[in-house]
């Protein structure tokens, strides 16, 4: 039986989107995701994109009217967010890729300094090298009906979920993530259903 209140209220905790901790940031990710898809594209731009990395640098210190110290409290910050806007709900990278991602934790604030890129070159990669392994795996997943009489649980928080450690786990997170989506689907049908009885 499906808990339709359940659902609902998931699926609105789901949806809820975390604000940015600081409009700082917001022109350096713009930047930081242009550059680095631009390097797959030409990586003979490379001098040009640095030098505009660093006047980025530069007019965030000279013209944001709270400027932020970039140093190690930075780095985490942009660190952290990053992350969590790419891959929120923890559905691509695993956590030997976070393993290796955390040795720039408190490291970004010097690679800006040495107008390098290396962590986000790094992230990117990674996560264009996930996204291509989950086309590959998604149909496999939706080759199989959905059971709805197993009893499992799906957490949409991805702030409460831990990283997958190996590929079929995450493969098992994508599953019931599919699996939750055509539930919420019936609801929505069901709503709608009903009402047009009333």
């Amino acid at each position: 039986r499906i808990n339709c209140s359940l659902l609902k209220r998931n699926r609105n905790q789901f949806k809820q989107s975390n604000m940015i901790k600081s409009v700082i940031l917001l022109p350096f990710f713009i930047f930081i995701n242009i550059y680095c898809y631009a390097q797959v594209v030409d990586s003979k731009k490379e001098s040009k994109e640095k030098a505009i990395l660093t006047s980025l640098v530069t007019a965030i210190n000279a013209l944001h009217y709270q400027p932020k110290p970039i140093d190690d409290v930075f780095s985490k910050e942009v660190y952290n967010l990053y992350l969590k806007r790419l891959d929120a709900n923890k559905k691509f990278f695993l956590q030997s890729d976070i393993d290796q991602f955390s040795v720039y934790q408190n490291k970004i604030d010097d690679e800006l300094q040495q107008s390098s890129i290396e962590f986000f070159k790094l992230v990117v990669s990674r996560f264009q090298k996930r996204v291509d392994e989950m086309k590959e795996a998604y149909p496999s997943i939706l080759s199989r009906p959905f059971d709805f009489t197993e009893d499992e649980t799906f957490v949409a928080d991805g702030d409460k979920l831990l990283w997958c450690k190996t590929s079929n786990d995450l493969m098992n997170e994508w599953r019931k993530s599919l699996k939750y989506q055509v539930l919420t689907r019936l609801v929505e049908a069901k709503d709608i259903q009903d009402k047009q009885v009333e």
